[in-house]
């Protein structure tokens, strides 16, 4: 009997990428660890937060990808960052009919939207100078068909199950003057649903996974749309 020998595997070289990792960090990996591992990141606690990191590795590939494509219309994107900016000289100022409040109170949400405003700018960049061969657009659209059932499922568990909640690592990371804060703590304490008086009495309003319910709503409506363009996709993949 002869058993055949095992083909030797080539040794690595130093500092070369195997295939695995090669394939981990191909481009476009940053829209599919956000897209489809988002569950992962709000039940850490990084529901927001993965947002920010994952500009880095975005922004380090547009630089080294010069020069960089913007897409049409995106002088008025850039004039209504401008007024962003400009709106924050007024931090300060109580509107008629508004919430009372100083300008120390509001400059944690204002620094995270404005944050978060440059961070959809290299998201939007990013995606849009992928060639198709990096990041088809059908596997796009299929990861954001994902996100839309999970959504899904998380307005289901925050409807019948509202009042489930849990502290997050990174909850347990930050000190507690910082926990307390009610802005923070939606961002970092994992809840499926937010609790409030809408009909004279205390009753869920699906959030999963999401920090609040109007984010939830919003995110359905938008996956929707792509949810249903991923199945005419699928679709006609099959009939070819």
């Amino acid at each position: 009997m002869t058993v055949p020998l095992a083909t030797p595997t080539p040794p690595v070289a130093e500092g070369q990428a195997t295939p695995a990792r090669r394939a981990l960090l191909r481009p476009g990996w940053p829209l599919t660890a956000l897209l489809v591992l988002y569950p992962l990141w709000w039940a850490l606690g990084l529901g927001t937060l993965i947002l920010f990191a994952l500009t880095v590795p975005m922004s380090i590939y547009l630089v080294r990808n010069r020069p960089i494509q913007v897409p049409k219309g995106f002088g008025v994107w850039l004039l209504f960052l401008l007024w962003v900016a400009v709106s924050i000289t007024m931090i300060g100022r109580n509107p008629p009919q508004a919430l009372p409040g100083t300008a120390s109170d509001r400059l944690i949400s204002v620094a995270f939207n404005v944050a978060s405003y440059t961070a959809l700018t290299v998201f939007l960049l990013y995606a849009g100078n992928l060639s198709e061969r990096e990041y088809p657009r059908a596997r796009m659209i299929r990861q954001l068909g994902i996100l839309f059932i999970v959504t899904v499922v998380g307005g289901l568990v925050g409807t019948f199950l509202g009042d489930l909640e849990f502290t997050s690592p990174v909850e347990l990371l930050l000190p507690a003057e910082v926990r307390a804060d009610g802005f923070v703590r939606s961002m970092v304490h994992p809840s499926t649903a937010q609790l409030q008086q809408v009909l004279g009495y205390e009753s869920p309003r699906p959030a999963a996974p999401f920090g609040y319910t109007n984010s939830w709503g919003f995110c359905l409506s938008v996956l929707l749309g792509w949810f249903v363009v991923s199945w005419f996709v699928r679709t006609g993949r099959a009939r070819k």
